[in-house]
């Protein structure tokens, strides 16, 4: 194998088998000469291949030098590199032992005699390794190698691994193989025949060891090799643990010693050379590798670093902990010699190669689920009766509707201590639509007004609100793509994406309506009813936003061409005009002038004329409920939302250069206090939360309304802290309602049940009202109004301190 300047290496080198060489002195079974290639057909067990490892090991300043196993390490302090050399020995293929004749194989040196060439030349290289001639000529090249077996050997570098004949070409030894052994599916490669690879046996194995020792044992089950029978030193101790029984000859452990002794045989043996654990047959060492997951980046990362003396017996120790027995082999048996920084230097980057080389072929099987586990994992669900009952209830029933507990839903009464009067009729509907926030204000707004004009029944319009909202978030989402567009943010970032997502939706907040109601006014539901469109928004929502997208595009386009902000604005009242366009058809125009006819309790006939939506409200609702006197209140618990501290949503809006959304930071229990007096006071209150979490049809808002406990053997309840649901996406504010009563034991205590009033029509709950705990209060209610005067100077001087900013994708920034 050449070496290359820049210290890879390139594949050229050749090996020979043992059989065609004669006797060798005992010195020759060791060499190692930097630079140099021996002669493998003087030499029975191989050759010499050496690398430079400056670029891959890194290695600074050395001085000294180690011989581990068959590698020779080097480290030179002027050159400021390691040069590993590395003796590859002759791995003999194990798969093809049933001899192919009757012959007898005898071996020269002792009185075994075996069945076939393959099984001689096996125990000959394992038992009588240090028997084998091989001169002592080396070479600096590849080349010069090459020509001194074609010139001193016959050229005869090609030989046959069942009998001892070699020939000088592949092509030749091939013939023989297909002809005299009926062998046809071998293939010649250098000094050996690979029956199962079409790649040459090392072609690759040096590299794959310079980068990373640990790495040459995944490639020896990649190329079908056999570990060598030679026996490996054990790192832990230095003393003799075991004895051969054929020939007595010392070995460091009983895995050795059973290793070593079946070449006595003649059979031979896989063995791991990670764990050295002996097996049968190459299928069981590839099983073996693959279940104990030897060549893993988790087995690099288990342990810890050395410590700054190194003693020889510890420091091995700890390698093993570090990396693989293999790599700890190739780097630690001399390790009293070296320093600790020395030490951690090769590690550390032992560990960058062997991540990458797991990344790059994919040789971990870290984290799959492979047919034992899955086994087990069945097992276990069968042998417990319990899952088998859970498992025959869910075949027809939703796991929400078995995991209701009786006995919660039972003991949560509709009896409250305190309720608004009158209660608002009649019990609306938004229907398939997401229009929760905007029935949640119309809802709260009525009741005073049902009790100054005396009415049995109010509702007022929600499309009328609807529809204006259209309008203005497109038109705020069209100068918010623009403006982000204007501050360098690409069209596939976070912003832009999170923004183009959903262009305009149903939800929105409290701030968000108190911009509509304030520059468009309301009306009653009898001057603009609800159309097809208005309770099913989903097909005008998707019409808007395609538009809304290509508009996106049209206004980037624009901004990359150098268009000024007078040309941008002009473009966006044309695309204005198509948004009020497709809006009108759908929705309805809402009138600009209404006339107020209703009855009261009385039965007497009023009529209020010619009012403008406006005039409505200032006239008739602000003087009762005004909602620049309302504080919105919400309750984050995160570490990053402190109390007492106003919180701002980036880019959360509906009107350009309306009111911007703020909330007040507060704890739960303030919220809940100004809840109390709210209800008290006779004015209902607005409130946004997660209706999603632990709520039955029948309107039992409790976090104990369902045991998943009983049916799962998890909590998916109180798993989470309410914090820890915000910040890993399990819970937000998904829905709007109204509290309309609340259950007090005493007057100054906090309330234990408070009445709900939904906008899912009567069939929801009872009446379409629900009935809410204490605890579900504090784990999903998010965000109250309530007016000023139940709120002390301190929690409204919360909005003059300096906001907290959120980024647009907060769960803060959830629509109601």
């Amino acid at each position: 194998m050449a070496e290359r300047q820049d210290g890879h290496l390139n594949a050229g080198g050749l090996s020979m088998d043992s059989r065609t060489v004669g006797q060798c002195s005992e010195q020759a079974s060791h060499v190692q000469i930097p630079g140099k290639h021996q002669c493998p057909m003087c030499r029975g067990l191989g050759f010499i291949e050496t690398a430079t490892l400056a670029e891959e090991l890194g290695i600074n300043e050395t001085v000294h030098s180690m011989t581990v196993g068959n590698v020779n390490v080097e480290f030179d302090r002027v050159a400021g590199m390691a040069k590993f050399c590395f003796t590859v020995k002759i791995m003999t293929k194990s798969e093809d032992a049933v001899p192919r004749s009757e012959e007898s194989f005898g071996c020269s040196l002792c009185n075994f005699v075996f069945k076939s060439a393959m099984h001689r030349d096996f125990h000959s290289s394992c038992v009588h390794k240090t028997q084998m001639l091989c001169c002592d000529e080396v070479f600096a090249s590849s080349e010069d190698l090459m020509t001194h077996v074609r010139d001193k050997h016959g050229g005869r570098v090609y030989m046959c691994h069942l009998c001892p004949k070699v020939f000088k070409n592949k092509g030749t030894c091939t013939v023989h193989l297909r002809v005299f052994h009926n062998d046809k599916s071998a293939k010649v490669e250098h000094g050996r025949v690979c029956a199962r690879r079409k790649t040459p046996v090392f072609s690759k194995l040096p590299c794959r060891v310079l980068m990373t020792p640990a790495c040459s044992v995944q490639h020896e089950v990649d190329l079908c090799m056999v570990v060598s029978a030679d026996p490996v030193e054990r790192l832990t101790g230095t003393g003799v643990d075991a004895v051969c029984s054929v020939c007595s000859e010392d070995v460091r452990a009983p895995n050795d010693a059973e290793f070593h002794a079946s070449a006595h045989g003649g059979k031979p043996v896989w063995r791991c050379s990670v764990c050295l654990k002996t097996l049968s047959s190459k299928v069981s060492l590839r099983s073996h590798r693959c279940l104990l997951q030897h060549i893993t980046v988790e087995n690099l990362n288990k342990g810890g670093g050395l410590n700054e003396t190194v003693d020889s017996t510890n420091a091995a120790v700890n390698l093993d902990t570090i990396v693989d027995l293999e790599a700890a082999r190739l780097l630690g048996l001399n390790l009293g010699t070296c320093c600790a920084s020395e030490i951690e230097e090769v590690i550390c980057h032992c560990k960058k190669f062997l991540v990458k080389i797991n990344s790059d072929h994919h040789y971990s099987t870290m984290g799959t689920l492979d047919a034992t586990f899955l086994e087990e994992v069945r097992k276990d669900f069968e042998s417990c009766p319990k899952n088998h009952l859970a498992q025959n209830v869910c075949f027809r029933q939703s796991p929400m509707l078995a995991a209701l507990e009786r006995t919660t839903i039972q003991s949560v009464r509709p009896v409250f201590s305190h309720k608004v009067d009158p209660e608002g009729k009649p019990m609306t509907n938004q229907k398939r639509s997401g229009r929760c926030w905007i029935f949640a204000l119309l809802n709260t707004v009525r009741v005073p007004v049902m009790k100054h004009f005396d009415l049995e029944e109010l509702e007022l319009s929600q499309p009328f609100l609807a529809f204006w909202d259209k309008i203005e978030r497109a038109n705020f989402f069209l100068h918010k793509i623009v403006e982000a567009y204007k501050d360098g943010e690409k069209t596939d970032g976070r912003l832009i994406s999170f923004l183009l997502y959903d262009p305009v939706q149903d939800g929105g907040q409290w701030d968000m309506l108190v911009n509509l109601v304030k520059k468009y006014g309301l009306m009653p539901k009898s001057a603009y009813a609800d159309s097809a469109c208005c309770e099913d928004t989903g097909r005008v929502n998707s019409l808007l936003k395609n538009k809304l997208r290509q508009f996106a595009r049209d206004l980037k386009t624009a901004l990359d061409q150098g268009s000024g902000d007078v040309d941008i604005e002009a473009k966006i009242k044309e695309y204005m005009k198509v948004i009020y366009r497709i809006t009108a058809i759908c929705l309805g125009i809402p009138p600009s002038h209404f006339d107020w006819e209703f009855i009261d309790k009385k039965k007497q006939y009023k009529k209020i004329p010619n009012l403008t939506p406006l005039d409505f409200y200032e006239t008739h609702v602000k003087p009762l409920f005004d909602l620049d006197e309302k504080i919105c209140l919400v309750n984050d618990p995160r570490p990053t939302s402190e109390f007492g501290r106003p919180l701002f949503v980036q880019y959360l809006g509906n009107v350009v250069g309306g009111r911007e959304t703020v909330y007040n930071n507060q704890e739960i229990e303030v919220m809940m206090r100004a809840v109390r007096d709210s209800i008290k006071a006779n004015e209902p209150v607005w409130f946004g939360c997660d209706v999603s979490a632990s709520r039955c049809k029948g309107g039992v808002m409790s976090t104990d309304v369902r045991n998943y406990k009983l049916l799962f053997d998890e909590d998916f309840i109180l798993n989470l802290s309410k914090a820890e649901k915000l910040t890993y996406g399990q819970s937000q504010m998904t829905h709007a309602m109204v509290l309309t009563g609340v259950t007090c034991e005493t007057d100054d205590s906090l309330p234990s049940r408070y009445k709900v009033e939904n906008s899912w029509g009567e069939d929801d709950g009872e009446k379409g009202y629900s009935v809410m705990t204490n605890d579900w209060f504090r784990e999903y209610v998010y965000e109250v109004v309530v007016d000023k005067k139940f709120l002390s100077e301190d929690v409204l001087a919360a909005l003059d301190k300096e906001r907290i900013v959120l980024p647009p994708w907060d769960p803060m920034g959830s629509l109601a």
